[in-house]
């Protein structure tokens, strides 16, 4: 009886020539480029998602600081008023009246008051 042989594959070293040796470098450079070029995109799609996280935890802060205080700063109309008896000037609120600023008057504004009168 004749004994079979058995056939079996393993991975050994195996010389390369110049050819093949060329070849793997260029290979190698071209993985490494392709490497290094997905670092730098993962890189930036991290930063970008930073961002967008970084935003979204400001306006929940801000909402949720409005929700807690009752109130938040909001552009308002205002105007000057003059008080020409005290030479003063002051911002008044729109909305509700209240006086924001008080100035002491310039010269010009006080001359505006003494032309009137001319």
């Amino acid at each position: 009886m004749e004994s079979a042989q058995k056939t079996e594959i393993r991975s050994l070293e195996v010389k390369l020539t110049e050819g093949e040796r060329s070849q793997r470098a260029r290979r190698a450079a071209e993985v490494l480029r392709q490497r290094d070029q997905a670092e730098a995109d993962m890189k930036l799609k991290a930063k970008l998602a930073k961002g967008e996280l970084d935003k979204h935890e400001a306006e929940l802060r801000k909402l949720a600081q409005a929700a807690r205080e009752g109130c938040e700063v909001q552009e308002v109309e205002c105007h000057w008023v003059p008080d020409y008896a005290s030479k003063k000037m002051r911002l008044v609120r729109d909305d509700t009246g209240a006086v924001v600023e008080v100035r002491q008057m310039s010269m010009d504004e006080q001359q505006t008051k003494l032309d009137l009168h001319s």
